[in-house]
């Protein structure tokens, strides 16, 4: 009877057996067992396990999906198909255009799972008449910016997203103004410094002054591309650690080199952006 309630106990929708799992902790490889139920990890062991459906991974690796925090993906069904055979499983993009095709496939799904802030600088700006990059809005156009933010919210964007660098014009009002809606709905905001290298870390601060009159969650985007020439990481890691420890929620991610693609008509290529 024992026997009988260990293998009942023991039993999962699905089982991974003879797989090799990274303990973080203890930072080496370790076999393991994997149960899964109703689409959980209900069981990590050592012990034998049972399911409906087993998978043997012996020789393999098993690792979560790789959630991709700043992506281009979108609504791509080949970009998407190959960042899932590379791990990637989840997706969180729309910070530039955010198109119709992407809109469309909503109530569709995705290859993946995906997520989608609203741009400030593509969509937003765009969408209160402003072309121009280096203009600044007026209190009228931010505030049809707070009401069209707010409707994208209750549609589920997951963040308001500020390509400062590309729109050069945006006022510190406007950010402030955005942010506050992203706070409402415990959003983040995810910004795009305002310039490269040793230059970003003087504007490091106007986002901490966001954080601190609003409370809102911040995501430095693309760090690494951001001051990872010139020797400013350390000091832009620093300035991070300072604002966290007075109790801001601001992180980061980062690619791996120390270079990016921008689009032409953006405030990156004003005259002289050769020389920078």
């Amino acid at each position: 009877m024992s026997d009988k309630k260990n293998n009942q106990k023991n039993s999962y929708d699905m089982a991974i057996v003879n797989g090799t799992v990274i303990d973080v902790v203890q930072e080496k490889f370790v076999k393991k067992n994997i149960g899964i139920t109703n689409g959980k990890i209900e069981k990590l062991t050592t012990e034998k396990i049972s399911g409906k459906e087993v998978i043997d991974a012996k020789g393999l690796l098993i690792s979560p999906g790789f959630i991709d925090f700043h992506s281009h993906v979108d609504g791509n069904s080949y970009s998407a198909a190959c960042l899932v055979k590379q791990g990637g499983t989840t997706t969180l993009g729309g910070e530039r255009e955010l198109s119709s095709k992407s809109i469309s496939r909503v109530e569709d799904g995705f290859v993946i799972n995906q997520g989608f802030s609203i741009s400030q600088s593509f969509v937003l700006r765009r969408a209160v008449g402003i072309t121009n990059p280096k203009r600044p809005a007026n209190s009228e156009e931010i505030s049809a910016m707070v009401d069209l933010a707010r409707r994208f919210m209750e549609y589920g964007a997951f963040a308001i997203c500020f390509g400062l660098e590309l729109v050069p014009g945006t006022s510190f009002d406007e950010i402030l103004a955005l942010s506050k809606v992203a706070k409402e709905y415990e959003r983040p905001i995810m910004v795009h410094l305002r310039k490269d290298g040793k230059e970003a870390l003087q504007y490091f601060e106007e986002i901490i002054q966001v954080a601190e009159l609003t409370g809102v969650s911040v995501q430095i985007l693309q760090l690494m591309y951001m001051v990872g020439i010139g020797g400013a990481m350390p000091m832009a890691l620093e300035i991070i650690e300072k604002a966290r420890a007075k109790g801001l929620d601001i992180m980061a991610d980062s690619g791996v080199y120390a270079a990016y693609s921008a689009c032409i008509g953006t405030g990156i290529f004003e005259k002289g952006w050769e020389k920078e």
